[in-house]
């Protein structure tokens, strides 16, 4: 029998701990990851919908900061990492079919981890991109808060 991906590992993982919870409301979606990458996907649906009618920045800002997340974490392994900024530029409006978002590290270091995070449509045009800062806090993280994948 063959071992698990890192792919599989995590969306799986990913699965369990977003149920229930904001990520799975938005309707986030896991794709992919690896250390120093990471691709989700977001669905568009009437409940992250601007009233008129385009995706809502607040969904698209929440794509990228889950998307940059898992991939920090997966680039720290056994720590825990926090958000401490994020800067968002807005391109092009959605309003039917999903976006993915791809992120890729800028910058890692001892307490600090900066990523580019991009969102395209489903046609592949830029519809966002950003930087985020990461914190790596200095206590190991907890078993439930990220594990370390094998």
């Amino acid at each position: 029998m063959s071992e698990k991906s890192l792919r599989d590992q995590v969306g799986d993982f990913l699965k369990k701990r977003w149920s229930g919870n904001f990520n799975e409301h938005v309707g986030i979606e896991f794709v992919d990851a690896s250390k120093d990458f990471a691709k989700m996907r977001l669905p568009l649906k009437s409940q992250i919908l601007q009233p008129t009618g385009i995706l809502h920045g607040g969904a698209i800002f929440s794509l990228m900061d889950c998307t940059g997340g898992v991939a920090a974490h997966l680039s720290y392994p056994g720590k825990n990492l926090v958000t401490l900024e994020m800067k968002v530029n807005f391109i092009r409006p959605v309003s039917s079919g999903f976006v993915i978002a791809e992120t890729s590290p800028l910058h890692k270091g001892r307490k600090t981890s900066v990523w580019e995070i991009k969102v395209n449509d489903e046609e592949d045009r830029t519809v966002a991109f950003a930087t985020a800062t990461y914190m790596v806090a200095s206590t190991p993280a907890q078993k439930n808060i990220f594990p370390v994948f094998e």
